[in-house]
């Protein structure tokens, strides 16, 4: 699995959140797609290269950057124009893709 591939890498974090919420609060789409990572992502690559193929495929196609979320389950890429990222979208070869755009908040409770 690759969470005991993990676990036997021995790998240290050294990630920290402050850059990717720096570049969300300031509206930086270039600070946030370099500034975005999973720890998990160099086993995850290693064990399912499809994982990296993905990646790879975006960025080529005008990602500023590309990782994935979770275990590897999703993949995304961070466009500055939808333009790019839609067309992207007919360079990739998966079950399920699309083109989302960030909301302004979250979920309110009223």
């Amino acid at each position: 699995s690759i969470y005991r591939a993990y676990d036997s890498a021995e790998t240290e974090s050294i990630r920290s959140v402050e850059p990717v919420v720096s570049a969300l609060r300031s509206g930086n789409v270039p600070a946030l797609a370099s500034a975005v990572g999973n720890d998990l992502a160099p086993v995850t690559r290693d064990l399912v290269p499809e994982v990296a193929e993905l990646e790879r495929t975006l960025e080529a196609s005008g990602a500023l950057g590309a990782s994935m979320s979770g275990s590897g389950t999703a993949v995304y890429g961070i466009f500055d124009d939808e333009g790019p990222a839609e067309r992207a979208k007919g360079t990739v070869d998966a079950p399920i893709i699309g083109v989302y755009e960030p909301v302004s908040r979250g979920v309110e409770i009223v």
